[in-house]
């Protein structure tokens, strides 16, 4: 069993005078021999060398002992600390979790009210500046349209509310023209151009090749143009296929439709079911 230190330093300093006090009785005694008195003050001489240090050691154990309570302080600190910040980051981390679920719903109905306000809209690809930017716009306009339902320049024409270029700086003269967006009154005629449309291999007006598409938000066309090459093979290969709204594409294989939600998951079906077309 250890004892208290300030009992074994009493012991210790007992013991040192004991030891002092044989050291001057020996001195004291005329018959000590020479040799033995030289040897008494080395030992008093080391004695004072070991007390000096275990003063020194001492003194270095007290500042380490001060040292180490500090650190220990600190370190406690630190560790109180860091439990905070780390609680602290995890309600963030739930906070911006649920900010992101929320803005990516927001993102949704926000594209969905787009679509829905471009819903009577078709989209001119092609045609070149100018056309139809003259006095007679309206009716070379109704002509383009009867043009592409396969009428006569003189049969009625679709009704338009309105119509313009893409809202962005005119082309220099070796760029391509710039869209031409086309609101119809009415949601079928829209459909019916558009089924027109995708019937005619090819359509040209004044000289100009041109297209007609969907007027989509820019979000729902870049997701759309990443099923490009997975269309192109299914085109190459005379294969029915189609977009539904937002961005999915539907297929029809052996007489069956199917219907899929990202390029990945067309790609993975597709190259197992039409492995001569995508192997």
């Amino acid at each position: 069993m250890s004892r208290p230190s300030h009992f074994r330093e009493t012991r210790g300093t007992a013991k040192r005078r004991e030891f002092e006090l044989a050291l001057a009785h020996m001195a004291n005694q005329q018959q000590t021999p020479e040799w033995a008195q030289e040897l008494l003050t080395k030992f008093s001489s080391v004695n004072d060398s070991f007390n000096q240090k275990f003063e020194e050691l001492n003194a270095s154990i007290k500042e380490l002992r001060k040292d180490t309570r500090s650190m220990i302080n600190r370190v406690n600190n630190a560790e109180k600390r860091i439990a905070q910040i780390e609680d602290k980051d995890a309600a963030y981390q739930k906070t911006l979790d649920e900010l992101t679920k929320e803005t990516n719903s927001l993102k949704t109905k926000v594209s969905y009210l787009e679509s829905q306000s471009r819903r009577n809209n078709i989209v001119l690809v092609g045609l070149t500046e100018g056309v139809l930017e003259g006095a007679d716009a309206e009716k070379e306009l109704a002509m383009i349209l009867n043009y592409i339902l396969g009428r006569g320049e003189m049969d009625s024409a679709p009704e338009v509310d309105r119509h313009h270029r893409a809202l962005r700086p005119r082309p220099g003269p070796s760029d391509p023209p710039r869209p031409y967006i086309v609101r119809l009154l009415r949601w079928g005629d829209r459909q019916l151009l558009l089924w027109a449309a995708s019937k005619k291999k090819q359509m040209e007006w004044k000289g100009t090749t041109f297209r007609v598409f969907q007027d989509l938000p820019a979000d729902i066309q870049l997701k759309r143009a990443e099923y490009g090459e997975i269309k192109r093979r299914l085109r190459a290969a005379n294969i029915r296929y189609g977009m539904l709204f937002p961005a999915r594409l539907l297929v029809t294989v052996d007489g069956q439709k199917r219907i899929y939600t990202s390029p990945a998951e067309a790609q993975k079906d597709l190259t197992q079911r039409l492995p001569t077309v995508f192997g």
